[in-house]
């Protein structure tokens, strides 16, 4: 796999270091630190464990429900910040080229996942034309629930987030088998660091016993 996530974030950290005012750029990097520092990786959900069911709503409408989601097999979760997220818009479209061909081929579930209103959140699936689903955390319940959120004086409008919660869940990447069983958990609380494919990919491979190869 030739592409890397790091590289693709470390050029946007580049062109902020050249285009954004010193206050601005100071103010991102020390709400990056404090996430890392706030952050307990014991909250987030642990290899291993069975997490009861869960329920998301459709960017498109309606419910999707684990049940449903893990009815063939493993699913990929994606926790975002929020559809204007720059970062986000990278790692989104970066694991739809480079996750999901591969997910779908094996019938695994791919969704991405912010406390966004489904009516902001259609504008990242719309403007990327994913195909993989996108789904709003109501009330951030899914995220609370594995220790992912967190406030910030950059979230979106209260209007734009569920039930007017001025919160963001930290991105992270967790994978569950077809017994709500978790089988791989990556937060990243530094949104400028998240996680590669390679990873995620192998993970999934183990869940489905399948050759190295056939996820490459």
């Amino acid at each position: 796999m030739s592409e890397r996530l790091v590289e693709l974030l470390g050029a946007l950290h580049t062109e902020r270091l050249t285009t954004w005012p010193p206050e601005q750029l100071q103010r991102n990097i020390d709400q990056r630190r404090i996430n890392v520092e706030r952050f307990d990786p014991k909250s987030a959900p642990q290899v291993g464990e069975t997490i009861a069911p869960f329920e998301l709503q459709s960017v498109e409408g309606g419910t999707l429900r684990s049940q449903d989601l893990l009815e063939n097999g493993p699913v990929v979760l994606v926790f975002f910040r929020h559809e204007s997220c720059p970062a986000c818009n990278i790692a989104l479209p970066y694991y739809d080229r480079n996750l999901w061909p591969t997910l779908s081929s094996l019938g695994v579930q791919l969704v991405a996942i912010s406390p966004q209103i489904p009516e902001a959140l259609i504008n990242v699936r719309q403007r990327h034309s994913f195909t993989f689903k996108v789904a709003s955390d109501i009330g951030a319940t899914l995220g609370r629930r594995f220790g992912l959120t967190f406030k910030s004086e950059s979230a979106p409008k209260p209007e734009s987030v569920a039930q007017g919660l001025a919160e963001m869940t930290h991105p992270a990447v967790v994978v569950i088998d077809a017994n709500h069983v978790v089988r791989y958990v990556d937060v990243t609380p530094n949104w400028m660091a998240r996680s590669e494919a390679g990873p995620v990919l192998e993970a999934v491979r183990k869940v489905l016993e399948v050759p190295l190869e056939s996820v490459a």
